[in-house]
C-alpha cells in the first residue's frame, strides 16, 4: 500500500469563535435562554444574536438574527426560526 501526502498549497488561516449565554429559568419550568455569537476569520465575520425557550412540554422555539460581513462586500443578513421537538 502506497500513500501519498500532499501539503496544502494556500496559507494557513485563522479563525475565533465566541458564544456568550446565560439562562433564565420561569415558574413554569421554561428556561430562556438570550444569546451572542460571533465568528471571526480571515475573509468573513458573522455575527448572531439569538432567543432559545426551553419549554416543559419539550417544544423549543429559538429566534436568531445574523449578519455575516465578507471580504468581497458580499453582505449577508438572515434571520431564523427554529422550532424543535422532544418526541
Amino acid at each position: 500500500m502506497h500513500r501519498t501526502w500532499h501539503l496544502p498549497t494556500s496559507p494557513p488561516t485563522t479563525a475565533f469563535r465566541v458564544q456568550v449565554a446565560y439562562g433564565v429559568l420561569n415558574s413554569n419550568d421554561a428556561l430562556l435562554t438570550p444569546y451572542i455569537d460571533a465568528s471571526l476569520s480571515h475573509n468573513s465575520n458573522t455575527y448572531t444574536t439569538g432567543l432559545r425557550y426551553a419549554l416543559a412540554t419539550g417544544m423549543n422555539p429559538d429566534l436568531s438574527a445574523s449578519h455575516k460581513q465578507r471580504s468581497n462586500s458580499n453582505n449577508d443578513n438572515r434571520l431564523f426560526l427554529q422550532l424543535r421537538s422532544d418526541l
